[in-house]
């Protein structure tokens, strides 16, 4: 029998290098650091880290390059410190747009970064740029960009009541009135100076968050499994805000300004203004010749009788996140819409503003309701009944839902918005 051939230290380092990945910038910047700092030779790097004494000397002698790359940004899990971009400059005006917001502690969502990436690609006649989401991921690959919080009801859903809702209620409703003729009303609260929580940051750490202004309203909905929306009702706490008596605003009502208003100290919804609110629904519905079916929850403020062209229906208890309309997407439309033109005023003010919290302070609640109305009436109504079809109320295969293109003001604004956003070229250092 022959003898048994004992396999050498040094081969099976071999074996090691051979399936040892290529390091990434901030192992490259540990290699660095041992050699630098712990005085290590290149052997004993090597040995540590699988790799060949060649590949360490290699390393140590682009140490500024890595450097360079890691202070200016770079993910350290890439392993080259040099990408080949296609479009540098794009990447260049974004990263400064991103700078700048981030010094003044604006959030940045990824949607409002991919409109600058647009309006860059047009500025420079880059015909061949498309800002994809895929363009997105390697470009906060590239930069070490990550989205962050900045410092429920479904879990809690009452899964018995919902089946009997579903299963049986639901479905009895369905066979006595046209989902056209169902309607869902909710509230929401919404922080009107609030420029949001989220962001994209410059690496992993913990970034500073913003403090949050408390200035809220409540927003009173109601729309329809046709689609159809009624104007909003605002609640505040000011009964003739200063803001409005400038803008002369007197008399507040749905057929002048597009949306109704009540006030009292708490902002919220009360029993007295749902009445009020449904007195005037009510109004509406004898002058359409109309009998609807109004799904509520049980919120206290909604314990009133029906009327007499409204019959209130209350969703089953704990519910609602699953069983409503409202907060099947509608509500959450509406607050997105609603961001896109507060973020629009912070972002045409970009390069006056010191930090967000100072500006937002100069928002006033007229700015707010003008939002408001303008965000309603981008919430579509394919948005409505998709809503309503996913709360099993809507069937989708035969309900028609007009398709609703941007109109020619609505092309207007999003140009100025883009040319008012990428006006800082020179002015990040």
């Amino acid at each position: 029998m022959g003898k048994v051939r004992k396999t050498s230290y040094i081969e099976i380092r071999k074996r090691k290098r051979i399936v040892q990945e290529k390091p990434t910038l901030g192992q490259k910047a540990l290699i660095i650091f041992k050699r630098e700092v712990q005085q290590a030779s290149f052997q004993q790097i090597a040995d540590e880290c699988g790799l060949s004494v060649y590949g360490v000397i290699g390393i140590c002698q682009k140490k500024e390059e890595i450097r360079f790359a890691l202070a200016n940004g770079a993910n350290p899990n890439r392993k080259t410190t040099k990408v080949n971009l296609q479009f540098p400059q794009i990447d260049e005006q974004c990263l400064k747009f991103l700078k700048m917001a981030r010094e003044k502690r604006i959030p940045v969502r990824p949607v409002f970064l991919m409109n600058v990436a647009t309006f860059v690609a047009s500025t420079l006649a880059i015909a061949d740029f498309r800002c994809s989401w895929g363009w997105y991921d390697k470009f906060c690959g590239r930069h070490n960009v990550n989205l962050k919080q900045l410092h429920g009801e479904e879990s809690s859903t009452d899964l018995i009541a919902l089946e009997q809702w579903l299963t049986v209620d639901l479905p009895a409703l369905l066979e006595l009135i046209h989902p056209e003729n169902i309607w869902n009303c909710d509230e929401t609260g919404i922080w009107w100076r609030n420029a949001g929580t989220k962001s994209l940051v410059f690496g992993n750490k913990q970034d500073k968050g913003i403090k949050i202004a408390k200035d809220r309203i409540t927003v009173h909905i109601s729309v329809s499994g046709g689609g159809r929306k009624l104007p909003l009702w605002i609640i505040n706490t000011s009964a003739q805000p200063r803001s409005f008596e400038r803008n002369a605003v007197f008399n507040i009502n749905s057929d002048d300004y597009g949306f109704n208003y009540s006030y009292n100290k708490t902002a919220w919804m009360t029993t007295v203004i749902f009445e009020e609110y449904l007195d005037w629904l009510n109004a509406l519905m004898v002058k359409e010749e109309r009998h609807i079916l109004l799904l509520v929850d049980n919120f206290s403020g909604h314990n009133v009788a029906s009327r007499p062209n409204i019959e209130l229906r209350f969703l089953p208890p704990n519910c609602t996140a699953i069983a409503q309309p409202c907060d099947a997407g509608i509500i959450k439309c509406l607050k997105d819409e609603y961001k896109k033109f507060l973020y629009k005023r912070v972002f045409t003010n970009m390069q006056h503003v010191s930090n967000v919290e100072s500006f937002v302070k100069g928002l006033t609640i007229f700015d707010a309701v003008d939002w408001l109305v303008e965000a309603w009436k981008l919430v579509k109504p394919s948005t409505i009944v998709n809503c309503f079809h996913k709360c099993k109320i809507v069937d989708e295969l035969w309900m028609d839902v007009p398709v609703e293109e941007p109109s020619e003001t609505e092309l207007i604004q999003i140009s100025q918005f883009a040319e008012n956003v990428v006006g800082f070229d020179d002015d990040v250092s």
